[in-house]
């Protein structure tokens, strides 16, 4: 108990006294004012059947526990990872003598108040909105911290969870676990919506409870069920039960359920937790043929395309070496790349392309973005700016590189102006919004998730 009460200490003292928690929870707060818009307004985040639901006191708190639990989870991840508990001593940590067990729970246990935190501000912010939304006698404070609590409360101690759980493993700590976490996001609202599909369906589930707290809300069969910022659909309303679909019995047992899931989690990440090893001490792995086959290749391919723009300017091809590496990743971009010249450059090579480099240049911008080479960088003869356009022409040059067969045979089947608005938006939009994301937030997470997000949409526009 000393051990978990320490760590608790200790981690939720780091996140109280960064100025990063203080800034989330400034702007969910003033963010809580766009979760919930005016009557006129002309967008909605939350219809029911191509209808808004009518406000009431309960219904603001479920819209607002909706939104937070759904499209803010992936931001309490970030904030975790990116935040002020990114960089922790875990040279001391992992080779403590102190029980695993007690160090996972009570940093976990921080990470989730931390989140909570973020969660009080947004219901915070909802109940100043409904003293200006709504009648003084139809204001009932209880139901709106209520409903938003029951909803978002266990999905933020499940992300909280998560990324505990990613953390503990050597190979999940950098781009591959926000991919597992992008991944396991996206299953758990695809998973959640067939809640609306089945007449079996139950409340357990959904990870997120939006589809168990809205289908619960309404005697009429949910047909379908928008969530997030869109267009007013319809001038119709409807009225939602909000308090009911939250506080009925199979819905409050699938909320514990969940909470318990992420205290299962907790438990398992200290079960294979594995310590960080420095990288100097590491046995060099034995490759198969076909590992050091492709390895090879992607030098030759590299060495290739290097060659050209060591000539033209040094810094270019300096950065554009530590975009291509591994150098197995070049053979495998050579190899899509060339695949432009008969698959179609918008379900096909595009997708795979703007995947591969979402990976590829978030690493490269939040490498350069660490304390350490950010004071090296101060110390060269040219300025900050000129090296952040140097990146950004590094990545557009690579990016545009491997575009080149897909726009020769768009050029030749007289198809460039179908494809031109993609090409600018992987050739342009994703480095230096990539780049310039990792010199703001100073870690490539943020920038990543974003992106991922944003070709999950491209993929399926």
């Amino acid at each position: 108990m000393n051990g978990f009460s320490t760590f608790f200490r200790i981690q939720l003292q780091r996140h109280l006294r960064s100025p990063a928690l203080w800034f989330v929870l400034i702007c969910t707060m003033i963010g809580a004012r766009y979760f919930v818009p005016l009557p006129g307004a002309g967008y909605a985040t939350l219809s029911v059947n191509n209808a808004i639901p009518e406000p009431t006191s309960a219904l603001m708190g479920m819209q607002l526990g909706i939104l937070t639990s759904m499209l803010l989870s992936p931001l309490g991840y970030i904030f975790l990872k990116a935040g002020p508990t990114r960089r922790h001593p875990w040279q001391v940590e992992d080779v403590t003598p102190s029980n695993r067990l007690a160090q996972t729970l009570g940093q976990g246990s921080a990470d989730i108040i931390a989140l909570w935190l973020i969660m009080g501000t947004v219901g915070f912010g909802g109940l100043i909105l409904s003293f200006f939304r709504m009648p003084l006698s139809e204001i009932r404070p209880h139901e709106t911290l209520l409903t938003l609590a029951l909803l978002a409360a266990p999905s933020l101690a499940l992300i909280a969870a998560v990324r505990t759980l990613l953390k503990s493993r050597p190979r999940l700590r950098g781009a591959w676990g926000d991919f597992v976490f992008f991944m396991l996001w996206m299953a758990g609202i695809i998973f959640a919506a067939t809640f609306f599909t089945t007449d079996s369906g139950s409340a357990f589930q959904d990870a997120f409870g939006y589809a168990a707290a809205i289908s619960g809300s309404t005697a009429e069969p949910v047909i379908s069920a928008s969530v997030g910022g869109g267009p007013a659909v319809s001038a119709d309303s409807i009225r939602l039960d909000a308090l009911k679909g939250t506080t009925n019995s199979e819905f409050l047992l699938s909320r514990l359920f969940w909470l318990f899931m992420a205290f299962v989690i907790l438990v398992f990440s200290a079960v294979i937790y594995k310590p960080r090893l420095v990288k100097s001490a590491k046995k060099r792995k034995s490759q198969s043929l076909l590992q050091k086959a492709g390895a090879s290749l992607g030098t030759l391919c590299a060495a290739s395309i290097l060659s050209v723009f060591g000539r033209i300017h040094p810094i270019i091809r300096s950065h554009m070496s530590q975009i291509l590496s591994p150098r197995l990743i070049a053979f495998i971009l050579t190899a899509i790349s060339l695949s432009g010249f008969v698959l179609p450059f918008r379900k096909g090579v595009g997708p795979a392309l703007m995947l591969i480099f979402i990976f590829l240049i978030s690493r490269h911008s939040g490498f350069w973005q660490a304390r350490n080479l950010r004071q090296y960088r101060s110390t060269l003869p040219s300025a900050p700016l000129a090296q952040f356009i140097w990146a950004c022409a590094a990545a557009v040059i690579l990016v545009f590189l491997f575009c080149v067969p897909s726009i020769v045979r768009a050029v030749m089947d007289q198809t460039i102006g179908t494809i031109l608005p993609d090409l600018g938006f992987l050739i342009l939009a994703i480095p230096f919004g990539l780049l310039a994301l990792g010199y703001v937030t100073r870690s490539a997470t943020m920038g990543r998730l974003i992106m991922l997000f944003i070709w999950y949409g491209y993929l399926n526009v």
